[in-house]
């Protein structure tokens, strides 16, 4: 996924815009500084050796803050001044010392103070449905008149009386069950666990995730939410300040792995199977109407993609300045034979959820509602979404936000072969090829991430599989162990991420096996 990032420094001091700005002294020396941005765009575009220039790089980043900010705050309910300060501005610097951002009740624009006119991104909020990027260069107005109304939810599904009704910030309303969780949202209970070494494993490890180590905003980890099952139960949740069992997280590519279990809850149905073609109406009669389920769900299509981590690339250029996404990456040349070469790519998440919504006849509310009906809603999960592209289809790549223990949910699923309190929501065959190595490549399997040393301690139990995201969102599964380590939040160092996730989930499956320490008794007197 993107990892936007124009490396000249510009005053931090600058980069603080906010919502019904009116001109004052910063504006003022922006208006100044006119004539030495303008050349620094030249001088950026002209460098030798730039794949992207600034120039491509500019509209790339305005998408992606108009959906950040908009799906953080006016959609989950998010705090403006910290979404924007510690998450999209260090992301997309500096472009915030460019950019004017204007406050709409349901939509967010961003564009720049330079003269250019096609440097506008526009994302609307639609309750329950989160946010869509408009597509670049069409009007709201135009674009709405192209879209079918939408519910979040199929009639009777869970959360459908609470959309229209739901408070303001984006936030289901407080939990009134006190029964443990999945069956209720009682508090995570240690007391089961108060025999092993875990309790006091659990602490060092919630330490580490949160800990900051500089106060530079773009290397800091922002860590939001620490959450850990054990043995199916709920025994640990730590929140940073600011958030709560109800707030609305980001999770990116952790979206592909959902999607993958979208696609065995309809393989269950009938709807689809793994080894037909996926039947895109586009590549009828071409070479890539052999591309099959399988391929696609192992990320092995065949197609070229640049899932690179320059502005420029095919994944942001797909996400930030395309409506339709599945068009975007359905006209790819085909580079290999398909199920012969893995390629990471949310391109290919896109397919998937496009070739979702042709099975399910092209109508975009039955796949809002089969998403909610074949998947979420039999798992208990209230609230939520995965954010629409401009044509209505579901952005299955990257774009689910959903409550820390929902996500949860989602990976305990994977852990007990896709049954739930009895109920068989995922055929436990599908989930076993997810968890399978897929012939193109053993670290990856359909929709989840495998053991691979080069990512992970060498150390780490082999039946590990893995949701990840681009912002160093993880759910670790370890099956043998009956773990699930979930972190959710919003890094900007994602080396250091990864490599305090893995060792927490390695010290996490070694303590659940060792008994707790003795306590020894000190000071006694006679």
């Amino acid at each position: 996924m993107l990892s936007f990032r124009l490396d000249f420094d510009l005053p931090e001091a600058l980069c603080r815009p906010s919502r019904g700005r009116v001109r004052d002294a910063r504006t003022e020396r922006r208006r100044r500084a006119l004539p030495a941005v303008l050349a620094a765009l030249v001088l950026w575009t002209a460098s030798s050796g730039a794949r992207a220039g600034l120039l491509d790089d500019i509209p790339v980043g305005l998408g992606y803050a108009a959906w950040d900010l908009c799906t953080r705050v006016l959609a989950a309910g998010d705090d403006e001044a910290r979404v924007r300060t510690r998450y999209t501005e260090p992301k997309v610097h500096p472009l915030a010392w460019l950019w004017r951002v204007r406050w709409g009740t349901d939509e967010v624009e961003v564009r720049t103070w330079l003269p250019v006119p096609s440097w506008r991104r526009l994302a609307v909020h639609r309750p329950g449905l989160g946010c869509t990027l408009v597509t670049p260069g069409q009007t709201r107005a135009a674009w709405a008149t192209s879209q079918t109304a939408l519910s979040s939810r199929p009639a009777g599904a869970a959360g459908a009386a609470s959309v229209n009704g739901a408070p303001a910030d984006g936030r289901t309303p407080a939990p009134s069950g006190s029964l443990p969780w999945p069956r209720g949202e009682g508090p995570a209970n240690l007391t089961t666990i108060a025999h092993t070494a875990l309790p006091a494993e659990l602490e060092r490890a919630s330490a580490a995730l949160f800990a900051e180590t500089t106060d530079q905003p773009r290397a800091r980890q922002n860590t939001q939410a620490v959450l850990v099952l054990y043995r199916g139960q709920l025994v640990y949740e730590r929140y940073a300040p600011g958030y709560d069992a109800r707030s609305m997280l980001t999770g990116w590519s952790m979206t592909k792995s959902l999607t993958a279990l979208w696609a065995g809850a309809l393989q269950g149905r009938g709807v689809l199977q793994l080894d037909e073609p996926l039947g895109l109406p586009a590549w009828r009669g071409t070479d890539k109407a052999a591309i099959t389920w399988r391929h696609a769900l192992n990320l092995a299509p065949g197609l070229a993609w640049d899932e690179g981590h320059s502005g420029f690339s095919a994944v942001s250029d797909m996400m930030f300045s395309h409506g339709d996404h599945a068009a975007y990456a359905a006209a790819m040349p085909l580079e290999a034979a398909p199920g012969t070469r893995f390629n990471y790519s949310t391109g290919t998440s896109a397919l998937i959820g496009a070739g979702i919504r042709h099975k399910l006849g092209g109508n975009p509310q039955r796949t809002v509602d089969s998403l909610w009906q074949d998947l979420l809603t039999p798992l208990g999960i209230r609230d939520g979404f995965v954010e629409l592209d401009a044509t209505g289809t579901p952005a299955t790549g990257a774009r689910g936000v959903f409550r820390a223990r929902d996500w949860l949910r989602l990976g305990e699923l994977v852990r007990l072969e896709g049954q739930w309190q009895g109920r068989s929501v995922v055929p436990a065959a599908f989930v076993r090829f997810m968890r399978a190595p897929s012939p193109a490549h053993p670290g990856y399997g359909a929709g989840l991430r495998l053991y691979d040393t080069a990512l992970m301690p060498a150390a780490t139990p082999r039946d590990v599989a893995y949701f990840t995201g681009l912002m160093g969102q993880y759910m670790v599964i370890l099956p043998g162990e009956q773990l699930v380590l979930l972190r959710m939040g919003v890094s900007l160092d994602k080396e250091e991420t990864r490599r305090r996730v893995f060792e927490a989930a390695l010290a996490l499956a070694r303590a659940a096996n060792e008994p707790r320490a003795p306590v020894l008794a000190q000071g006694l007197t006679r």
